[in-house]
């Protein structure tokens, strides 16, 4: 299995020669940053979603269900 990628030339004469691995934990750290200024947690929901989440369970008299 090959690890490193060269993407324009085989001697990375024109774009460098980078490992694939570290672009996957790269993109990953980068995609994470971004759903966080976002607002979206990374199981999709977002702060909306749990406000409402959290009203429905609150009962008539105010207290919370559990």
């Amino acid at each position: 299995m090959v690890d490193f990628l060269s993407v324009f030339g085989p001697d990375g004469s024109v774009f460098p020669v980078f490992n694939v691995a570290d672009s996957a934990i790269v993109c990953g750290g980068i995609l994470g940053a971004i759903l966080a200024l976002r607002g979206i947690e990374f199981d999709g929901s977002t702060a909306k979603d749990r406000s409402t989440a959290h009203d429905v369970a609150v009962r008539r008299d105010g207290s919370t269900s559990q």
